[in-house]
């Protein structure tokens, strides 16, 4: 994977931001804008245009494809649902709406065999996880016109986006909710928690830790990473240092939830993204259950709080990922929710 194209999302975000806070018109010149900020960063360009701004070659092409699965591995430092996927299977939906994974049901070893004498044929006993179709993950973030003057705007926009995709990841594949038109399941849908260790302290914490990695190892897994709320796993890593390269935090996880994975075991594809931005556009400022601004009925409902972006000297920003993800296998995630130690 090409590392410097893990900048192009959030530099054509903030292109885009910074193209609007700066022209007299909707949207501005982003492509513009990123050119002169970014020069060299081709790949910026093709995202804000979403197409080419001369001919493309295959590497071109592969990265631009790669964009979304490249901006979500550079989250690791801030996301375990990242660092899942730079260390999972990545799939190409290029042309497919879903793609069947095939995993072993059962052991097929190779043996020894005599000189001359017959070598075993071996059968797979073979079974399927599917990933796909792509599910669309977006966003809007709202800054002030005042803000794009700071001399510190790139890095402050840019640490804020990554954050915030950060959060959206590990809340969605760390839950549990099941497969829906609009999102893929999380991948604790299904799954039936252990039974959290009484008794709390060190004791109740190894109990906890053998448990979960008992019941994925059973299943299959060769790898485990205990993934967790950030409280806890700084428990962890405090009582058992040795264990910290194991023990990843992630934001928005329930207290006291505890998951074991086999990280080798997940995989994802990822689609193009669409960045847009916009000083004129009225918007319902509500981040948990957003509505259309009005809606016809009887009586007619009308969305609150909305606010206009022209009005209060506002610049939205909109950003759209496609993604999906999978185990590849069953068994290999378990949890344990209420752990208290």
């Amino acid at each position: 994977m090409n590392v410097s194209i893990r900048n192009s999302v959030a530099r054509a975000a903030y292109s885009a931001f910074m193209s609007a806070a700066k022209s007299s018109d909707q949207r501005g010149d982003a492509t513009g804008f990123a050119a002169k900020a970014f020069p060299g960063d081709r790949i910026t360009q093709e995202i804000l245009l979403r197409g080419a701004t001369g001919p493309l070659t295959t590497g071109d092409a592969t990265q631009i494809s790669e964009t979304v699965g490249a901006f979500i591995g550079g989250l690791a430092p801030l996301s375990a649902a990242a660092r899942l996927m730079a260390r999972g299977l990545p799939i190409s939906l290029t042309s497919r709406a879903s793609v069947a994974i095939p995993y072993r049901t059962g052991r097929a070893a190779l043996t020894w065999v005599g000189e001359g004498e017959a070598i075993p044929v071996k059968s797979y006993a073979l079974s399927a996880s599917r990933v796909g179709p792509l599910k669309k993950i977006a966003g809007v973030t709202v800054h002030s016109r005042e803000f794009s003057r700071s001399t510190s705007a790139a890095p402050i926009f840019e640490r804020l986006l990554r954050e915030d995709a950060a959060d959206a990841l590990d809340v969605a594949v760390f839950g549990s909710t099941a497969a829906s038109d609009i999102a893929p399941a999380g991948l604790l849908d299904g799954v039936t928690p252990l039974p959290a260790t009484v008794g709390g302290g060190l004791a109740a914490m190894e109990g906890d830790l053998i448990a979960l990695s008992a019941a994925v190892t059973t299943a299959g897994a060769q790898t485990v990473v205990i993934v967790t709320t950030p409280e806890l796993a700084a428990t962890i890593k405090i009582r058992k240092p040795e264990l910290a390269d194991m023990v990843w935090p992630a934001l928005g996880l329930p207290a006291g939830r505890v998951v074991a994975i086999d990280p080798d075991a997940f995989a994802f594809a990822s689609g193009l993204v669409d960045i847009e931005a916009s000083k004129s556009a009225v918007l319902h400022m509500d981040d948990e259950a957003p509505t259309q601004l009005s809606i016809a009925g009887s009586p007619n409902a009308v969305a609150a709080p909305a606010r206009s972006m022209f009005q209060t000297d506002l610049i939205a920003t909109r950003l759209i990922f496609d993604v999906s993800f999978a185990m590849r296998a069953p068994g290999l995630v378990a949890f344990i929710d209420g752990a208290a130690w």
